[in-house]
């Protein structure tokens, strides 16, 4: 049920933002992504009601794309996902959201099983 909560909220917040850059452009370039735009790119649909009925709304749909990057702002928090491989005793940390960046993303960290 968390999870059905999260996917709606994720749509309600891409659909109000759709025209929204997805970052912020500090140089001021008019040429930035929206979400309505990166929806569009990552599918075969031509608006974001569109992709949310088609990607974000039906559990078992994968739109990680866009969940990694609106999730923390639906929260309102820093998520953190934990990228695991059977093969290994390695995992890795992501963050993402608002103050997160490639040079404070925790390397790789060893699990003790």
């Amino acid at each position: 049920a968390f999870i059905y909560c999260l996917r709606h909220l994720i749509a309600a917040y891409l659909r109000k933002h759709a025209k929204d850059p997805v970052a912020s452009s500090k140089s001021g370039d008019q040429q930035v992504l929206t979400y309505e735009a990166w929806a569009i790119a990552i599918s075969s649909t031509s608006n974001i009601d569109e992709y949310c009925a088609q990607y974000v709304y039906p559990m078992g749909q994968d739109a990680s794309d866009q969940v990694m990057q609106v999730c923390p702002h639906v929260l309102k928090t820093v998520v953190r996902l934990c990228l695991v491989d059977r093969g290994t005793d390695i995992c890795q940390f992501v963050d993402f959201g608002p103050g997160t960046s490639l040079a404070e993303r925790p390397s790789a960290t060893e699990v003790k099983s």
